[in-house]
């Protein structure tokens, strides 16, 4: 890829980080109210915290990419974006398995729409470059 071609492209990508990040905030709330009391709570909390942590950071690098000088070289920024995407990805892929845990079908069937919709929402974020989407979704169903 060109220079400017890499600049746009991660331009686009920091463009949606925050809508990603906010958006897991309201999910990790209601993925915590609908698993409190149906899976162990360590597993729970620290299935959390690791997705918050993966989300705040996208939203720091996010702020922090706000001040980079688009005349430079935007391959860190870009191997970045697509690094912490990536580790999100496994982390909320570990959603799959634990649904083992569980006996319920409607808990195991509320695991896939979580996990259906992160590939969905993968599309749309993730979408503008196929190795990024691909590695997305490769990502998910790694821990299953």
């Amino acid at each position: 890829m060109d220079n400017r071609f890499k600049q746009e492209i991660t331009r686009l990508f920091y463009k949606q980080a925050p809508f990603v990040s906010i958006s897991l905030f309201f999910v990790l709330g209601i993925s915590y109210t609908f698993f409190n009391g149906i899976l162990p709570d360590t597993i729970l909390v620290t299935w959390i915290a690791f997705n918050l942590l993966f989300s705040i950071a996208l939203l720091l690098c996010y702020f922090a990419y706000r001040h980079y000088d688009p005349t430079l070289n935007s391959d860190f920024w870009l191997k970045f974006y697509i690094l912490l995407e990536v580790l999100q990805d496994i982390s909320l892929g570990t959603l799959g398995p634990m649904s083992a845990l569980v006996a319920d079908e409607t808990t195991r069937l509320f695991i896939l729409f979580l996990l259906a919709g992160a590939a969905a929402g993968a599309i749309a974020t993730r979408g503008i470059l196929f190795k990024v989407y691909l590695t997305s979704i490769s990502a998910l169903l790694i821990p299953a």
